[in-house]
C-alpha cells in the first residue's frame, strides 16, 4: 500500500511540475518595409507585396515605415523621429522601397521567394502576449513575455500601428496597411533579458492622436538582437482579417446598348461568419445617361450562405462601362475584411473606343477630348486597366481604338514582368494591331525601362517584342529630367517644374505647324506636369517621328506607326502636361483624324503617290490640311485630255472646284485654300477623259 502511495505521489508531483514549466511558442516573423507616398516603384511593387503579406498574416507581423524621400508624405510627417530612426539610423536604408524579414533584406520584387521555412513549423522559447486598456484617447499597453530558456542582451520594441488608411498619394497609391505610428517608449527600444521559465511584464502608455482612426489602432511587440538585427519572436493584437469574403457568379456582363437588361446575381459568403452586404450605386461608376436599378441594396448573408440580387440596367443606346460596387463588413466587430469591395462590371456593346485608366488623373484629358469630339463622344467608355477586365473583355474583340496613359510614377509598370497586368496588356495590344485597330499610348520612361540592360531581368519580353517589332520603336539615350531636383539625405527630391518646347515636323499630317510649351506649371504637388521625357528611336520604317523637343530633331517625343491596316501613336509625355487647352484639343484632334483617315497611304508624310493608274496621279501636301495645301498632279496620257480636279464630301457633293482644263502629259500644281471649308473627311477627285481617280483628304483646323 505504501509503495502504491509513493508511486501515485510521484506521478502527481510530476504533473504539477509539468504544469509549471513553460512551453515554446510557434515562431512568427517580423516584416518591415520602408516606403513613401511619392515613390513610383513603391506604387508598382506594393500591391503584390501586400497580397503576399495578407496570405501569410497568421505567421507574419508587418510594420510599414515611411521615409524622408518626400517631406510631404503624411505618414512621415506624423513621426519623422521614428521613421528616420528606424529606417536610416538603425537599418541604414538609403532608398525606397526596401523590405526586411526578421531584420534581413527580402526581395520586394518577388516576396513569394522569401524563405519562410525559418519560421513555419518552428518554435521560439519566447511567448509574447499583448493587452490594451483604452479610456478615451488614453491607451495603456501591457506586454507579458515568458521564456523557456535564458536570453540576455536583447531589445524589446513596442510598436503602435494603424491597420488601414485610405489616402490619395502622389504616386497614386490609395490604400496603406500596417502603418507605423509610434514606438514605446521610443524607437531605441527597451533593454531585455530573461531567465529560463521566467515571466516578465512591461507597461507603457500613450495618447491616441486625433488624426488616427481609433478603431484601426493596434499594438505589435518583438524581441530583436541589435548585434545582427535578427528577430527572435514577434506578436501583434491585430484582429483577424477575412480576405476576399465574397464570391459572385456573374461579375462580367455585356449588354446590348438599346435594350433593358435584367441580370440575376448570386452572392455567396465564403466564411463561417455572417456578413452585411451593401450595393451602393452612389459610390459606383455609372456612365451618364445609364439607369441602374437593384431590388436589394442591403442584405445580410449567413455564414456560408447565398443571396440572389436582381439588377436592371438601361444604357439608353449609349456606350459605356459600369462598375457597380458591393461592400461587405462582418457582423462581429472581432474581424476586419480585406478586399471587401467586389465589383460587378458591365460593358455596353455600343462601345467602340476605350480609355484605360488606373487612377491616373492625367488620362482624364483623353476622356475630355473624346467627350468634346462629336465623332467619338457617343461611342467611348472609361475602362479600368485591370488584368481581369482585360481577360474578360478582350480589347481586340470589343474596341476599334484604345488609349493608355502611363506617367513617371509607373516607372516601368507598362513594360515590367513584375506587374501581373503587363503581359496581358502587351498581348492584347499586339492583337489590336493584328486586327487593324488603333492605339494611342503616352508614357514618360517606359521605353527606357524596357530597353536598358540593367532592366533585362525585369522587362516583360512580350512588351519588348511589341515595342520593337510591332511598333518599330526603341529609346535613344537616357530620359531627360523635366523637373529641378535637390539632394536631401542622399536622395534627390523634386522641388520645381521645368517648362520646355515641343515642335511638330513640317508637312507631317499630325505635327505640321505645331509649336507649344509643355510643363508651363508651378505647383509641383497638384499640377499634371511630366517628370521626365525620353527620346523615341524609330527602328523600322513603319514608325515615323512627328514631334520633337527643345528645337532638336534628335529629341523625338512623338511617333506615328502604320503596321498593315493598324495605326498607332506613341508620345513620351502626357497630353495633360500641355496647359493651353486649344493646343491640347488640336493635338488630340489631329491624332484621332490621322488614326481614322481612310487608307493608310492617304495621309503619309513623305508625300508618296496617293493614287496611281494609267491616266493621273496625285500628291497632296500637307494632308491633313490646316489652311492651304498644294496638289501636285501628273497627267500620264499622251493625248490632250480634259482634266477636272475638285473636292467632294463623303456623299459625293462637290465642295470646291480646283482645275478644269485641257492638258497634255506632264506635271502640274494647284493650290487649295480651306479656310471657308469645315473640318472633316473629304475626297480629292480627278477626272480625265471620263476616267476617275480619288484619294482621301483630311481638313483639320
Amino acid at each position: 500500500m505504501n509503495k502504491k502511495f509513493y508511486v501515485l505521489l510521484l506521478f502527481v508531483i510530476t504533473v504539477i511540475l509539468s504544469l509549471n514549466t513553460l512551453a515554446d511558442s510557434p515562431r512568427k516573423g517580423l516584416i518591415e518595409e520602408a516606403t513613401s507616398t511619392a515613390c513610383g516603384p513603391c506604387a508598382m511593387l506594393n500591391p503584390n507585396f501586400q497580397e503576399w503579406v495578407f496570405n501569410n498574416l497568421t505567421i507574419l507581423v508587418p510594420i510599414v515605415y515611411h521615409s524622408s524621400y518626400s517631406k510631404r508624405d503624411p505618414f512621415y510627417q506624423d513621426n519623422p523621429t521614428l521613421m528616420n530612426g528606424r529606417i536610416n539610423e538603425y537599418y541604414g536604408i538609403k532608398g525606397v522601397p526596401q523590405a526586411l524579414f526578421n531584420g534581413s533584406e527580402l526581395n520586394l520584387k518577388k516576396p513569394e521567394e522569401t524563405d519562410l521555412s525559418k519560421i513555419v513549423g518552428k518554435t521560439s522559447p519566447l511567448t509574447i502576449s499583448i493587452e490594451e486598456k483604452r479610456n478615451g484617447n488614453d491607451d495603456e499597453v501591457t506586454i507579458t513575455i515568458n521564456s523557456t530558456k535564458e536570453i540576455t542582451g536583447k531589445k524589446l520594441r513596442i510598436q503602435v500601428l494603424e491597420y488601414y488608411v485610405k489616402y490619395n498619394a502622389i504616386n497614386r497609391e490609395r490604400e496603406f496597411y500596417w502603418n507605423a505610428r509610434k514606438m514605446l517608449p521610443d524607437y531605441k527600444g527597451i533593454d531585455f533579458s530573461i531567465k529560463a521559465n521566467e515571466t516578465k511584464t512591461f507597461k507603457q502608455s500613450f495618447k491616441l492622436k486625433s488624426s488616427w482612426n481609433k478603431k484601426y489602432i493596434y499594438i505589435a511587440a518583438f524581441i530583436q538582437d541589435d548585434a545582427n538585427k535578427d528577430v527572435l519572436q514577434a506578436e501583434h493584437n491585430l484582429k483577424k482579417v477575412l480576405t476576399a469574403p465574397l464570391s459572385i457568379d456573374n461579375k462580367y456582363l455585356q449588354i446590348d446598348g438599346w435594350a433593358i437588361s435584367k441580370k440575376e446575381i448570386k452572392i455567396k459568403n465564403l466564411y463561417d461568419e455572417p456578413l452585411k452586404v451593401k450595393i451602393d450605386t452612389t459610390r459606383s461608376f455609372i456612365p451618364a445617361g445609364w439607369k441602374v436599378e437593384i431590388n436589394k441594396k442591403s442584405i445580410t448573408i449567413p455564414a456560408k450562405g447565398t443571396q440572389v440580387v436582381n439588377i436592371s440596367i438601361s444604357p439608353h443606346n449609349k456606350a459605356g462601362f459600369a462598375n457597380i460596387k458591393i461592400f461587405t463588413e462582418p457582423i462581429s466587430k472581432k474581424y476586419y475584411t480585406h478586399k471587401k469591395n467586389i465589383d460587378i462590371n458591365v460593358l455596353s456593346k455600343v462601345t467602340k473606343y476605350a480609355v484605360y485608366i488606373d487612377n491616373d488623373f492625367r488620362a482624364f484629358f483623353l476622356i475630355k477630348s473624346l467627350s468634346a469630339n462629336s465623332k467619338f463622344a457617343s461611342k467611348y467608355a472609361v475602362v479600368p486597366l485591370k488584368k481581369d477586365i482585360l481577360e474578360h473583355y478582350p480589347m481586340e474583340n470589343n474596341f476599334d481604338l484604345v488609349m493608355l496613359s502611363y506617367d513617371f510614377f509607373h516607372k516601368g509598370l507598362m513594360t515590367s514582368k513584375l506587374a501581373s497586368i503587363s503581359k496581358q496588356t502587351a498581348k492584347s495590344l499586339k492583337a489590336m494591331v493584328e486586327k487593324g485597330k488603333k492605339i494611342i499610348i503616352t508614357g514618360e520612361v517606359e521605353l527606357y525601362n524596357a530597353f536598358t540592360p540593367e532592366r533585362k531581368d525585369d522587362t516583360e519580353p512580350k512588351w519588348k517584342d511589341f515595342l520593337s517589332n510591332t511598333l518599330g520603336i526603341s529609346v535613344n539615350g537616357i530620359p531627360e529630367w523635366r523637373i529641378s531636383l535637390k539632394k536631401e539625405n542622399n536622395i534627390e527630391i523634386p522641388i520645381g517644374i521645368v517648362k520646355f518646347n515641343a515642335k511638330g515636323i513640317k508637312n507631317d499630317p499630325i505635327g505640321n505647324g505645331l509649336d507649344f510649351t509643355i510643363n508651363d506649371f508651378s505647383t509641383i504637388k497638384t499640377d499634371p506636369f511630366v517628370h521626365a521625357t525620353e527620346n523615341i528611336k524609330s527602328v523600322a520604317p513603319k514608325a515615323r517621328p512627328f514631334l520633337y523637343f527643345d528645337n532638336k530633331k534628335n529629341k523625338v517625343g512623338g511617333v506615328r506607326i502604320i503596321n498593315g491596316k493598324s495605326r498607332a501613336v506613341y508620345l513620351s509625355f502626357s497630353i495633360s502636361a500641355i496647359k493651353d487647352g486649344t493646343v491640347k484639343n488640336k493635338l488630340i484632334g489631329r491624332i484621332l483624324d490621322w488614326l481614322f483617315a481612310k487608307g493608310t497611304s492617304g495621309v503619309d508624310d513623305n508625300n508618296s503617290k496617293l493614287t496611281d493608274n494609267r491616266y493621273l496621279t496625285f500628291n497632296i501636301s500637307p494632308n491633313p490640311v490646316y489652311d492651304n495645301a498644294t496638289i501636285k498632279y501628273t497627267v500620264l496620257s499622251k493625248k490632250v485630255g480634259n482634266v477636272q480636279i475638285y473636292l467632294s464630301d463623303v456623299y459625293g457633293r462637290v465642295v470646291k472646284q480646283m482645275v478644269s482644263d485641257n492638258l497634255t502629259a506632264g506635271t502640274y500644281y494647284c493650290n487649295l485654300n480651306v479656310n471657308d471649308i469645315a473640318s472633316g473627311s473629304y475626297l480629292v477627285v480627278g477626272v480625265i477623259n471620263g476616267k476617275t481617280v480619288t484619294t482621301p483628304m483630311i481638313i483639320a483646323k
